[in-house]
């Protein structure tokens, strides 16, 4: 489950040869929680509570996190 759900959210991060590579806007669950160094099903908990940013539906199947609104609640974090 986990090695589809890498390959679903890999086309993110693919840049045409043509153009400069664009830094992705989006962060997965797995990023996010390699990351902050907390664990997704922490991640999840945090949401649910509300205490953490909200995935985004990018397509039927996909989720991912903002960057910025991760960055954002890092900062919020620290002290």
């Amino acid at each position: 489950h986990l090695k589809q759900e890498i390959e679903l959210f890999a086309d993110l991060h693919q840049t045409s040869p043509a153009h400069e590579p664009q830094e992705c806007p989006f962060l997965t669950i797995i990023e996010v929680s390699k990351l902050i160094g907390i664990s997704v099903s922490t991640i999840n908990r945090l949401i649910k509570r509300g205490e953490f940013p909200n995935k985004k539906q990018l397509s039927p199947r996909r989720f991912a996190f903002m960057k910025v609104e991760i960055q954002e609640w890092i900062n919020s974090k620290r002290i």
